[in-house]
């Protein structure tokens, strides 16, 4: 019996060796950016911790947590844009739309077997003028991208109402 393994979602398909000219963010788009994640519940913990010099970007239970992971964009003006992160993962102060429905993940660019998070308490702003903290995917189609999806317009309100 062979093991039938889930194809990787395109946010999980980095494309590092590209020629792609400098993406114009429009709202709506599902981007790959670095994003760190610092848990309300630790900042005080972090804060004594970052005053010590001894803060990390490991993924530990009480640090912060940066990664690359797919980030919404909910409001663009040039080159420059806020950006939601979208995580497997809900928010602990429960601010977080969650994203459940199969083929809308999918055409997020989403694993579309499991729930995904909108944390609004995340949002952050991003220069996408070269900048080395935003990646191109692989797309279905084999080709570099910047793009990992499109959210729909209603899901972008959704989101901006509760930021």
């Amino acid at each position: 019996m062979a093991i039938k393994k889930r194809p990787l979602p395109r946010a999980a398909r980095a494309a590092l060796d590209h020629d792609l000219p400098p993406h114009k963010p429009q709202v709506g788009d599902i981007v790959m950016a670095f994003h760190l994640f610092n848990e309300f519940d630790d900042a005080v913990d972090t804060m004594k911790k970052r005053e010590k010099g001894e803060v990390s970007s490991l993924k530990t239970k009480k640090e912060e947590i940066a990664k690359f992971r797919p980030c919404l964009v909910v409001f663009a003006k040039g080159n420059e844009a806020f950006l939601v992160p979208v995580s497997s993962r809900r928010d602990q102060q429960g601010r977080h739309l969650e994203i459940n429905e199969p083929s809308e993940l999918q055409e997020l660019g989403l694993a579309p077997h499991k729930p995904s998070y909108a944390r609004t308490l995340g949002m952050a702003k991003y220069d996408f003028e070269d900048n080395p903290l935003i990646l191109p995917t692989i797309g279905d189609d084999g080709k570099p991208t910047w793009l990992i999806g499109k959210a729909p317009r209603e899901l972008v309100g959704q989101v901006l109402q509760d930021v």
